[in-house]
This record gives structure tokens, sequence and C-alpha cells, in this order.
């Protein structure tokens, strides 16, 4: 699961993170944050979503 949870996380992250760099002109600390805070959203997205489709099967 951890596997799946970065294979899926990375491009996201990578790819946003990249996007608001040449969007907002960010430099290399800042891209870092937002690859970071990117990242950590969608694995909290990803978990939400098994919980409540857990919760669904009971």
């Amino acid at each position: 699961m951890a596997i799946g949870a970065v294979i899926f996380t990375l491009p996201i992250a990578l790819l946003g993170s990249i996007w608001v760099m040449a969007h907002h002109g960010l430099n290399t600390l800042e891209t870092l944050g937002v690859y970071s805070a990117l990242g950590c959203m969608t694995l909290f997205t990803v978990f939400i979503a098994t919980v409540v489709a857990l919760r669904d099967i009971r």
C-alpha cells in the first residue's frame, strides 16, 4: 500500500510543484515546500477516501 501511495502521489506533487514554480516564480526551497504540501494533501485524500470506502462496505 505504501508503494502504491507513493506512485500515486509522486506525479501529482511533482507536476503540481513544477507548475506552481513556473507560474509564480518560486525558488528551489519554496518549490520543495509546495511539493511536500501537495504530496501530503494527496496522500491524506487517498487515506480519507479509503476510510470512507471501507465504512460503506460494513
